[in-house]
């Protein structure tokens, strides 16, 4: 069941985000837990009620929610954030990785939906997986874990950000490109199928992976794979 997270020092705007969320996902399909505080939070909401989704108030007494935000990117938390402020112009201080952008007070319920289906799609995306074969037993692989897809002969290899592996699939990796079409993934090289979640740099004649590892990028396809890889850092800072 899905895991929401609301930390607010207000329980009036922290009972009108829990209403909210009962009409967009259904009452009782999501697990809803409230926090009156950032410290409050990171003491209770990191562990195994840990959310996928975390409505913050930024402006809190004590821990405010750009320093809980901070905290959260520094130990790596994949908690999707959607901040909730009176001053629309403290959220430019909260762009970041699985930021969603901002509610701004007074609440409306418009507003919330639009930016719960960014979230939601999100979601989706990051546990969506496939299934390769290779003449063994079929393997399910969460495309979150890709690092990139590279080309082998008729057949293409999976690189994971496990370290496991690589594993095969019968599938070209022209096959593969067009069944994550839409995706967050794009042709660096004739050969390579990357993740954009896991670039950290463009180079000259390779891009630089966040876990450290290289992929090569090819002078034709270079200025495509930058614009998408743009486009994606672009809806990930919102």
């Amino acid at each position: 069941m899905l895991k929401i997270g609301i930390c607010d020092d207000d329980s009036e705007i922290r009972s009108e985000l829990h209403s909210f969320c009962e009409r967009f996902f259904g009452e009782g399909q999501c697990e809803i837990s409230h926090y009156g505080a950032g410290e409050e939070f990171l003491e209770k909401g990191c562990g195994g009620a840990r959310p996928d989704i975390l409505l913050l108030d930024i402006e809190m007494e004590g821990m405010d929610g750009i320093q809980v935000k901070n905290i959260l990117q520094r130990q790596k938390e994949k908690i999707r954030i959607l901040f909730v402020t009176s001053h629309d112009e403290l959220a430019l201080e909260g762009y970041g990785k699985y930021v969603f952008g901002f509610l701004v007070k007074p609440l409306d319920y418009k507003q919330f939906e639009q930016r719960l289906r960014q979230v939601e799609e999100d979601l989706e995306q990051a546990e969506r997986s496939v299934t390769l074969n290779m003449g063994g037993p079929a393997r399910r692989i969460r495309l979150s874990q890709v690092l990139y897809i590279e080309a082998d002969g008729k057949y293409v290899k999976f690189h994971l950000e496990t370290g496991e592996g690589p594993f095969y699939d019968e599938k070209s990796i022209g096959a593969w490109e067009k069944e994550l079409a839409g995706s967050d993934f794009a042709m660096s090289h004739k050969s390579y199928l990357v993740n954009l979640a896991w670039v950290k740099q463009i180079r000259d004649t390779d891009l630089l992976l966040k876990n450290g590892g290289t992929v090569r990028v090819s002078r034709r396809m270079k200025t495509g794979f930058r614009e998408k890889y743009g486009a994606y850092i672009f809806r990930n800072v919102r």
